[in-house]
């Protein structure tokens, strides 16, 4: 598995050509998340293998072999170009499994697999829409009746479909490239609430294949059928099992962006570190609504010992949920007392992708302000309680919006 074709070529070399293959919450193939569509979905290819070794990848991988970035991956090219962390160099892509005979293999294998089945979940996230979660079908179609007219244009809603599931034709082709997998994302919707998920993992026990997998997960309900798969692939040696929890602050903070019972989340991470002896990921979304509590979240998940890692991603669409709506010198103060944090200071090594709150840049119309707050006034009504009441310089921040509005 040396990676020398790999490193020679660096930087501008991805592993993703030579490694992964993305199926996105619609069934869309893509080597990455950022990527854009490579031109076909899941449902219209014979196999994945296939698919990997067709033109549309192939010429994506001349164009890096030549030093060229890909039409695909403009997202990269201009975070580098703007002095901004890109998804190139994040630690996930650099760590991909990589095989020096795989590059140069006329017929290449999938080593990495990062798949969503389905939209199917259980929450309807205050930064989601109904492409990634089919709780928010319904939601979005009330957001429009009410006269949010924006919400359909944000990138995050289809209002015009029922929930995505692969079929069991397609799952069929997850299962057919799983014997040459090293690593497994298994992402959603919310894994959890897709029963097809369980099969691919009782597979992976069942044949004893030898992979990483990684499960993002919000830990909202978990069947003791789910309980079961977690501790058998706790067990197997040949597993390397890692869960993220989705943890967007604390309190009646996480439950307004999260609309689950934060209390059930908890006692859900207890669970699984008491029956397989783990802690999870916390995976926290840096957005509007986080970014003032970024810092006492962190603490205080900290203090329950249920949480090992923080890795940090960011709201970047829609943009009224967004970070970059928050005035430049409120960002600048709230990542010095961050990165300031005794906790951090502590504990450096545990906190992933924290580097970007460096680079984070106020970006806001006053439509983008109007939106945000309209969209604040949605979610409260659907959660049937205000989230200034418990997020107090969010409410200074409105405050201030309303006043220039006037």
């Amino acid at each position: 598995m040396s990676d020398q074709e790999y490193q020679s070529r660096r930087p501008m070399m991805c592993k993703a050509p030579w490694s992964q293959l993305n199926i996105g919450p619609l069934g869309d193939l893509k080597l990455c998340t950022v990527g854009k569509k490579h031109g076909a979905y899941i449902g219209e290819v014979d196999s994945l293998e296939d698919y990997y070794n067709s033109d549309i990848i192939n010429n994506i991988r001349n164009n890096f072999k030549k030093g060229e970035w890909p039409s695909a991956c403009v997202s990269c090219k201009d975070n580098r170009d703007n002095g901004i962390p890109a998804h190139i160099d994040n630690d996930h892509y650099v760590n991909l499994p990589w095989s020096d005979e795989n590059f140069n293999a006329s017929n290449k294998k999938i080593l990495s697999l990062e798949y969503t089945p389905s939209n199917l979940c259980n929450q309807s996230c205050a930064m989601c829409g109904s492409i990634y979660s089919s709780k928010w079908i319904g939601l979005d179609k009330r957001a429009k009746k009410e006269g949010l007219e924006f919400r359909e244009n944000s990138g995050l809603t289809n209002l015009h479909t029922k929930a995505f599931q692969a079929t069991d034709k397609d799952m069929q082709k997850i299962l057919d490239v799983l014997p040459s997998i090293k690593f497994l994302l298994i992402k959603g919707g919310e894994p959890f609430a897709d029963p097809r998920n369980i099969r691919v993992l009782k597979e992976i026990v069942d044949k004893k294949y030898e992979m990483r997998i990684l499960i993002v997960s919000n830990w909202a309900s978990i069947t003791e059928e789910i309980w079961d798969i977690l501790e058998k692939l706790n067990k197997n040696p040949n597993v390397d099992l890692l869960v993220t929890a989705s943890l967007d602050g604390t309190g009646k903070v996480y439950e307004w962006i999260r609309s689950t019972p934060y209390e059930q989340t908890l006692e859900n991470m207890e669970t699984y570190l008491r029956r397989t002896g783990k802690r999870v990921i916390a995976s926290s979304t840096v957005s509007l609504y986080t970014l003032w509590t970024l810092k006492d979240s962190a603490n205080e998940l900290l203090k329950t010992g249920l949480v090992d890692v923080f890795a940090y991603y960011y709201v970047f669409l829609p943009k009224y949920s967004a970070y970059s709506i928050v005035p430049q010198t409120d960002i600048d103060r709230l990542v010095i007392e961050f990165f300031n944090n005794p906790t951090y200071l502590r504990n450096p090594i545990i906190f992933e992708r924290t580097e970007r709150l460096r680079t984070l840049k106020y970006s806001a119309t006053a439509a983008d302000n109007s939106n945000a707050l309209r969209w604040i006034e949605y979610i409260n009504s659907l959660r049937g309680f205000n989230i200034y009441d418990y997020n107090p310089e969010l409410a200074a921040w409105a405050d201030k919006v309303k006043q220039n509005e006037k």
